[in-house]
């Protein structure tokens, strides 16, 4: 196989050939978390000449942020894999119009929710239950000029509240595995809906109750919120039991790799051991370890990754066969 030949040279850019082969491979998360294991390159002392006046002072600069790297691996303002287009593709069965209302209950770092107001010139409300990444989207938002139109609040996700029938469209990616209850959420999210109003969410999924690969408990460990994914069967039978319409329900596991490891393959060609600081180090490392143990129970089986759109009433869509 091609890629298991592609290595990181310490204190070099990795090559771009070498990342555009690595891409074919989860085995790119890997090779990098050794690499970033490896002693950076010893370099040539030289003796230092005497100072006549005093160095000026070194600027301190704040430690890294997990949205710092997001950033660099998902594009400017985003912290999922897939970026703008991604976000814009997973929210076409929901035929937005300007005047719609759209929560969006993951939103992460806001990008995908600002990618969709300005393409819809819409109003996106964002909730996000990572308090810290939530804080920074906010952020983010005020120093673009566009906290008005996708508001930011964060909330627990044991303790959700929502209105009664205010919304045309919920979005949730990858986060209904965080909630203790989730057959309430649901209930929740259903009641928040206005009749006829629509639900996309994505998450990982169990193919069954079986004892968890000491891979799946250590990814479990190294997310910042715990997540407890249910099983497929457990997701389909929840979303029966809420009486929600039934439009899509897809096993999309390929696409998501693709999207995680093409993130990984590109932010890999730009690396370069020397210049990175100690603290983004220790940053990157967790995180190639978190996402590289991901794509494992991934490769494995161990878990799926689905897309589903439901609604709170029937209805024909035009996404629907």
């Amino acid at each position: 196989m091609p890629a298991a030949t592609a290595k990181i040279k310490p204190g070099k850019t990795a090559p771009k050939a070498q990342a555009k082969a690595a891409a074919a491979s989860p085995n790119v998360l890997a090779r990098l978390l050794d690499w970033l294991k490896e002693p950076p390159p010893s370099k040539t002392q030289k003796t230092a000449k005497p100072q006549r006046h005093a160095a000026p002072p070194v600027e301190v600069k704040p430690p890294p942020e997990r949205w710092d790297l997001y950033q660099k691996l998902w594009g400017e303002g985003f912290s999922y894999p897939g970026g703008a287009d991604y976000a814009l593709n997973l929210v076409k069965p929901f035929n937005l119009k300007p005047a719609m209302s759209v929560l969006d209950l993951a939103a992460g770092y806001g990008g995908g929710a600002r990618a969709i107001a300005a393409a819809f010139d819409m109003w996106v409300t964002c909730m996000e239950p990572d308090a810290a990444l939530g804080a920074a989207g906010k952020e983010y938002s005020h120093r673009k000029g566009v906290e008005e139109k996708v508001p930011m609040e964060t909330y627990s996700p044991d303790d959700l509240t929502l209105p009664a029938a205010k919304y045309d469209c919920i979005l949730l990616r990858e986060s209904l595995q965080l909630f203790t209850h989730k057959l309430d959420t649901l209930k929740k999210i259903k009641t928040a809906l206005k009749p006829n109003g629509q639900f996309i969410f994505t998450d990982f999924v169990l193919p069954d109750r079986a004892k968890r690969s000491p891979e799946f408990q250590r990814w479990q460990s190294l997310c910042p919120l715990k997540p407890d994914p249910w099983t497929k069967a457990e997701c389909v039978d929840a979303l029966k039991a809420v009486e929600f319409s039934v439009h899509i329900i897809n096993e999309e596991t390929p696409t998501y790799r693709d999207l995680v490891l093409k993130g990984w393959t590109q932010y890999m060609a730009t690396l370069n051991k020397a210049e990175l600081s100690k603290d983004f180090a220790k940053l990157l490392a967790v995180e190639v370890e978190r996402w590289h143990q991901l794509a494992h129970v991934m490769e494995k089986g161990e878990l799926t990754y689905m897309r589903m759109h439901v609604s709170r009433k029937s209805m024909r869509l035009p996404s629907d066969p």
